[in-house]
């Protein structure tokens, strides 16, 4: 389990921030169902991959949990980095970046800008997480 663990952490970094380009940059808000059933997807496959190699093995609920966790990780994450992102391009401010960042803690910047999509896409990558992470064709 620890190569497949290794492999979704992977993946959730390189999901996580094309999450946060994504909506800190290019405010592409509306993106982020894409980005997490594509991103969940991903995350769990590659949970699968490195968990079994393509050899036949028993049934395990261990690669499924890993890629429910770390889909809701890449979630959390990409909101966190999307933060990160909007607090350093913050047009007009002549403060530091950690003077924006203690101006504006991660719960007081996230609280108005949490809707219905994003809950959704929480749902959507801990889902596809785990339906990545299945494997076809468990075998004796």
């Amino acid at each position: 389990m620890a190569r497949g663990v290794a492999l979704g952490l992977v993946a959730t970094v390189i999901v996580a921030v094309l999450s946060a380009v994504l909506r800190g940059i290019l405010d592409l808000s509306g993106g982020i169902i894409a980005i997490a059933v594509t991103g969940g997807w991903v995350i769990g496959a590659a949970v699968r991959q490195g968990a079994w190699t393509g050899e036949p093995h028993r049934a395990s609920t261990a690669p499924v949990l890993w890629g429910a966790v770390l889909g809701a990780c890449c979630w959390a994450a990409g909101l966190v980095g999307a933060w990160l992102v909007a607090m350093a391009i913050l047009p007009g401010s002549s403060r530091t970046l950690p003077d924006r960042l203690a101006a504006t803690p991660f719960l007081d910047w996230l609280t108005p800008q949490l809707g219905l999509a994003d809950l959704l896409s929480l749902l959507l990558f801990v889902g596809f997480g785990w339906f990545g992470a299945r494997s076809p064709a468990t075998r004796d």
